[in-house]
C-alpha cells in the first residue's frame, strides 16, 4: 500500500513539473511572438506570470529582451545608429552620451533606465549566479553551455553600451555633441563632488598629463586631467567666462549614505561589465562592426592600470567588482565613498572630458 502510494505521489509531483514547463515553453513562445510586434509590456505579463528561471537561458533571454524593449532599445537601430558613434579620438564617454535613448534618462529612477537595467541584471546572473558574487566571464561559462554563454555576452555588451550612454548622460549632463555639462538644466562641471583625500602609495603616475606623485590631492589630479585638453571644465576652477568657481557634481550623487555608494557603483559596475564582456567577445568574432570597440579595449585598461598603480586596493574595492551587491556593501563597509570616487577620477573624468 504505501508502495503504491509512493508512486502516485510521485506520478503527481512529475505531472506537476512537467505541466509547469509546458507553461513556461508556451510563455516563452508567446513572448517571442508579442515582441516581433513590439508588444513590450504584454511580452514581460506573460513572461512574468509563469515565474522566473534563471537557469532556462531561453526563458531569461526573451524576459531580458522583454525589458530591452519597453527601455526602447532595438537591436538593429543599436547596429546602424549607435555602435558607428562609439569613439576612441577625444571623449569615448562622450560619445557614448549620443546615442539613440542616452537622452531619455532624466533621473536615477527613470522607468526605462530601470527596465534596461534589470534586462543587464538578468542575463549578468543568467545560469543561477549568485547576486552577491561577481557574474564573471567564467561563471557564466561554467553555468551555461558555451553557444549560450557566447550569445548572453554579445547581447549583454550591446545592452551595458546603451545603459552607460543613458547614465553618463544623465549624472554627466551631456549636450548634443557629447560634451560633459553641455546643458543648460545641470552644469555640473565634474561628475560627482569629489573629496580632497590623497592617495598614499609610493607610486608615480604619469598618464599624459605630467607626474602624479604620492600624495597628491584628489583636486590637483583633476586639474591634471583637465590638462590633457579634452572636453569640459572639471578641474579648471573657473566657469565657461573664466570666472573662479567650485567644480561641481550632479545633485543626484547627493551626499547619503548607501544612496552615493549605490549610484556611484552603479557607474563602476556596468563599466567593469563592459571590459570583460568586450575582450570576451572580440575574441569570438571577426567583423568589422566592432572595429572602433578593439580600439578602445587597450584605453580602457590602461586607465584602470593607473588607478590600480596609484592606488593598489582600487583592484580590490572597485576595478574588478562586478557585482552591485557586492560593491555597494564593500565600500560601505570602508565607511567611505573614496575609492568610488577615485576610480571617477582616474577613469571617467578622463575618458568623458574633464
Amino acid at each position: 500500500m504505501r508502495y503504491v502510494l509512493s508512486t502516485c505521489l510521485f506520478l503527481i509531483l512529475l505531472g506537476c513539473g512537467a505541466d509547469a514547463e509546458r507553461k513556461r515553453e508556451d510563455a516563452i513562445l508567446s513572448g517571442q511572438i508579442l515582441l516581433d510586434t513590439l508588444r513590450c509590456q504584454e511580452a514581460i505579463e506573460v513572461l512574468e506570470e509563469v515565474g522566473r528561471d534563471s537557469k532556462n537561458i531561453v526563458y531569461t533571454k526573451t524576459l531580458a529582451s522583454a525589458y530591452a524593449c519597453r527601455a526602447g532599445y532595438n537591436t538593429p537601430s543599436f547596429f546602424t545608429d549607435d555602435l558607428p558613434n562609439v569613439s576612441n579620438s577625444g571623449s569615448v564617454i562622450g560619445s557614448l552620451t549620443t546615442f539613440t535613448n542616452a537622452s531619455t534618462n532624466n533621473a536615477p529612477d527613470n522607468d526605462a533606465f530601470e527596465d534596461m537595467q534589470t534586462a543587464i541584471n538578468l542575463l549578468l546572473y543568467a545560469g543561477g549566479l549568485d547576486s552577491t558574487k561577481d557574474p564573471t566571464v567564467q561563471r557564466r561559462a561554467t553555468a551555461l553551455k558555451s553557444d549560450e554563454a557566447e550569445e548572453v555576452n554579445a547581447y549583454l555588451l550591446f545592452l551595458i553600451l546603451d545603459q552607460l550612454g543613458r547614465y553618463f548622460y544623465h549624472y554627466g549632463d551631456a549636450d548634443s555633441s557629447g560634451v560633459k555639462g553641455g546643458r543648460d538644466d545641470g552644469k555640473n562641471e565634474c561628475l560627482a563632488n569629489y573629496n580632497s583625500g590623497t592617495y598614499d602609495t609610493d607610486a608615480v603616475v604619469n598618464f599624459g598629463a605630467g607626474d602624479i606623485l604620492p600624495g597628491t590631492k584628489m583636486s590637483d589630479v583633476l586639474a591634471k586631467i583637465h590638462g590633457l585638453g579634452i572636453s569640459g571644465e572639471c578641474g579648471n576652477g573657473a566657469d565657461d567666462d573664466g570666472d573662479a568657481v567650485a567644480d561641481e557634481g550632479h545633485p543626484d550623487f547627493g551626499s547619503a549614505t548607501n544612496l552615493r555608494e549605490a549610484r556611484l557603483c552603479q557607474g563602476v559596475i556596468l563599466w567593469n561589465n563592459f571590459r570583460k564582456i568586450l575582450v570576451e567577445v572580440l575574441a569570438n568574432v571577426t567583423s568589422d562592426d566592432f572595429g572602433e570597440l578593439d580600439n578602445i579595449s587597450a584605453a580602457l585598461d590602461t586607465q584602470v592600470g593607473y588607478l590600480e598603480t596609484a592606488l593598489p586596493l582600487s583592484s580590490t574595492y572597485v576595478t574588478n567588482t562586478l557585482s552591485q551587491t557586492k560593491c555597494v556593501a564593500d565600500n560601505n563597509a570602508l565607511g567611505t565613498t573614496e575609492y568610488l570616487e577615485w576610480y571617477f577620477v582616474f577613469i571617467f573624468e578622463a575618458l568623458f572630458g574633464s
